[in-house]
C-alpha cells in the first residue's frame, strides 16, 4: 500500500521525495554562506537608514513634470502628486514635504530618485 503523500498527490509526489535533499545538520548551520552574510548585511544597513520615522519621499524624475509619492516607514502611501520642472515646483515640493511631515510626526525625509540608470531601477 503506497503511503498518503503518494496517494494524495500522486506518483510525481514519490518522485520529488526521492529527490530532496538530506535535512540541515547543526554543524550546516552554524557555517554561513557569502551571499547570505551579504544580505543579513544589506539588511542591517537598510534597517540603520531607516531607524526613527521617516518620510519617504519617491521621485520619478522627467523633463517637464515630476511624479512624486510620499509614504511612512512602512511604505503605507500619505500622498501622490507631480510639481514642475522649475526653481517654483521645487520649492513647492520641499513645502509639501516638510508640511507632511510635520503633519504626520515624522522626523525627517528621506529622497529616493529613480530613473531608467538609477542601480534603484533595477
Amino acid at each position: 500500500m503506497p503511503s498518503p503523500w503518494v496517494r494524495s498527490f500522486g506518483a510525481s509526489a514519490e518522485i520529488a521525495v526521492k529527490g530532496r535533499k538530506r535535512p540541515a545538520s547543526a554543524e550546516d548551520s552554524d557555517r554561513e554562506t557569502k551571499g547570505f552574510r551579504r544580505r543579513r548585511e544589506k539588511r542591517a544597513r537598510a534597517a540603520a537608514f531607516l531607524e526613527g520615522n521617516p518620510l519617504i519621499v519617491g521621485l520619478d524624475l522627467a523633463k517637464r513634470r515630476h511624479a512624486v509619492w510620499l509614504a511612512k516607514r512602512d511604505l503605507t502611501p500619505i500622498k501622490r502628486f507631480m510639481v514642475e520642472h522649475s526653481p517654483e515646483g521645487l520649492a513647492k515640493l520641499l513645502e509639501r514635504v516638510e508640511h507632511h511631515a510635520k503633519e504626520n510626526g515624522l522626523d525627517r525625509a528621506l529622497v529616493d530618485e529613480r530613473h531608467p540608470q538609477s542601480p534603484c531601477a533595477r
